[in-house]
This record gives C-alpha cells, structure tokens and sequence, in this order.
C-alpha cells in the first residue's frame, strides 16, 4: 500500500465515520432503565435530549436494548464523535507524507512515514498498516 492510499483511505474511514454522527440526533443522549414498557421515562431537560431505554416485559417482536448496549451508545453522544473525527483529521494533516530524496517521511515526526501518530490512527480505524 503507498502512503498516498493509506491516507486516502483513513480519511475516507474518518470523514464516514464524521458524516454520520454529524446526521444523529444531537445530545445530550441520557440512559435510563425504565421500571415497565409503559413509563414514559423521567423528565429531561430539554427537548434536545435523547433518551436510550432499555425496554423490559414485552414480548419479542420488539426491540430490546441491553443495559450495556444502552449506557454504551449513551457515552459515545454524537458531539464526542464529531470531536473525535475532527481531531483525528487535524492529526493526519499535520501529519501527512511528505516527499524526501530518501521516500516517504514525516516532517513534524521527523522519520519515516507512516509515523506512530497516523499508525496509531489507523489502528484505531482498524485499518492494516504494512
């Protein structure tokens, strides 16, 4: 893979990933644990704020969300995600390959390219570094 592919593709990786949490639902996501299929929930904040129930007592033609799966979706609120994609953007900029006489380097790393930073990003976007 040459650098100009691994670069391409991680940004692609990243700016889907940007995409779509910039088309979720804006926070703040709150997770509750509702007593019954028929509470309406607690009373939030504003009407901005998403709750994620987990669902108990019904038969299986509905959704269930596992606890785990509901405080887990709660914490990953489409802000941070955003946050998360934009900086890891601005790091493969900053980062990006540049042309040396001797290959491929990182200027702000000074070595070769791709340096840890944009491994460690491509890790993170589970994508193979060789």
């Amino acid at each position: 893979m040459t650098m100009t592919d691994l670069a391409a593709r991680l940004r692609a990786v990243v700016e889907e990933r940007l995409a779509v949490a910039r088309a979720a639902t804006p926070g703040p996501w709150h997770w509750w644990h509702p007593p019954s299929w028929d509470h309406t929930g607690p009373d939030l904040h504003g009407p901005d704020e998403i709750e994620i129930a987990v669902a108990r007592g019904y038969d299986e033609s509905c959704l269930e969300i596992r606890d785990g799966d509901a405080e887990f979706i709660a914490l990953n609120d489409p802000a941070d995600v955003i946050l998360a994609c934009e900086r890891d953007l601005a790091v493969l900029e900053r980062h990006g390959a540049r042309d040396y006489n001797d290959g491929p380097g990182c200027a702000p790393c000074g070595g070769p390219w791709p340096c840890p930073e944009v491994r460690d990003l491509a890790t993170r976007y589970r994508m193979e570094v060789t």
